[in-house]
Parts: structure tokens; C-alpha cells; sequence
């Protein structure tokens, strides 16, 4: 259960609110309708301790690379359909935010999840996965968490 929204379902939305209102106390903002003094509130976000790890070089690994591509290749099909080009991990998943419904949104995020944890285990010794497979994973994985 989250505490942070009134029925108690988690949303990246509600835990950027949340993300926000801890900088304003760890920062001393002060109290106002306005937004906070940063432009950029994902920036501060790593100073929490959330720190992104894809900023720079997690575009190429997650969205670009040859792997992921055929992965989400046979994915959902607004993801088939998604342009490449974004910076970095933010502007995508910000761009993402905007198209995909909650429920794709999800599974790309299980998905994305998936591919920077096998990465590592190819890195350290081990066995490439077919997208399949991996697709399977994801959508079994988050399944499972919603009947939880």
C-alpha cells in the first residue's frame, strides 16, 4: 500500500510529488504554490539517494542498442513504433510519461528493468537471453505484482 495517494496505488506522478516535497525540507525551499527553485527537479531527484544511474550512457544500453531495440521490438506496439534520438534515460522516460497509458507504462518499466539486469549478467559472465523470453518475464513479473 502507498501512503502517498488516497486509495493507495503507487504512481511515478504521486512519488515525484513525494520526491519534491522531500527537497523541500531537505533543501529548505520555502512554502509556496510555485514550483520549486530548481528548473529541473530530476536533477535533484539523485541527491535523495534515488540517484539515476542511465543519465548519460543508459540511453544507448535501454532504447539504442541493437539487444533492446529487439526487445521492445516485440513488445507493445506503441514502444515498436517509438522514435530513438532522446538524450538521455529522462527524456525518454518523460516522453514515454505523455504517450503510453499506465498499463504500457508499467511493463516498460519492468522491461527496462529486465534488459539493465541482464546486461549486468552478460558483463559478468552470463547468458544472453531472446527477447522473448525476457518479454515473458516482464509481463509474467508484473502480473504477479498485481495480484500480490
Amino acid at each position: 500500500m502507498w501512503l502517498h495517494t488516497q486509495d493507495g496505488t503507487y504512481t511515478i506522478k504521486s512519488s515525484y510529488h513525494v520526491a519534491v516535497e522531500i527537497l523541500k525540507i531537505e533543501k529548505n525551499w520555502p512554502e509556496s504554490s510555485c514550483s520549486p527553485p530548481s528548473n529541473n527537479v530530476w536533477e535533484e531527484y539523485g541527491s535523495l539517494g534515488f540517484q539515476i544511474k542511465l543519465r548519460e550512457s543508459g540511453i544507448h544500453e535501454l532504447w539504442e542498442c541493437e539487444v533492446a531495440r529487439d526487445i521492445w521490438a516485440s513488445s507493445v506496439v506503441k514502444l515498436q513504433k517509438f522514435v530513438v534520438g532522446q538524450q538521455d534515460v529522462i527524456q525518454l522516460f518523460e516522453e514515454l510519461l505523455v504517450r503510453l497509458e499506465v498499463e504500457e507504462l508499467e511493463l516498460f518499466l519492468v522491461q527496462a528493468w529486465f534488459i539493465w539486469n541482464r546486461r549486468n549478467s552478460v558483463l559478468h559472465g552470463g547468458v544472453l537471453q531472446a527477447p522473448k523470453l525476457l518479454n515473458k518475464r516482464a509481463e509474467d513479473f508484473l502480473a504477479e505484482f498485481h495480484q500480490a
